[in-house]
């Protein structure tokens, strides 16, 4: 068997991501899939304190994060600055892109969820 690269889909539990992979393994492509999940404060405390020992740290991006959801960070021009093109939205992507997805999946194989 030749080797194969994974193609890693980020979000592949939501309602664009499945679509993707549905889309990626029916082409026989080899995908790496990573959705996500909500997790109350606490809990995800103890996770990062978990994996990176510094209670200050993680109370900091924890409380960072938070502020995240009632006053986003502002969009600037850096997109445009490094490739020369501006940023686009998800949507103006898909809509470019809408074509890449439209083979119907069969087969293929999926390493690692979660």
């Amino acid at each position: 068997m030749a080797d194969q690269s994974v193609i890693l889909v980020i979000g592949a539990t939501g309602n664009v991501g499945r679509h993707v992979v549905s889309g990626l393994l029916g082409r026989g492509a080899a995908v790496r899939a990573v959705g996500s999940e909500e997790l109350s404060p606490g809990v995800a405390r103890q996770r990062l304190l978990a994996a990176w020992g510094d209670s200050g740290f993680v109370d900091g991006a924890l409380g960072h994060w938070a502020t995240l959801t009632v006053s986003p960070e502002q969009v600037t021009r850096e997109v445009e600055e490094v490739t020369g093109s501006p940023a686009r939205t998800f949507r103006e992507w898909a809509i470019d892109h809408v074509a890449d997805f439209r083979s119907p999946p069969q087969g293929g194989r999926v390493t690692g969820c979660g």
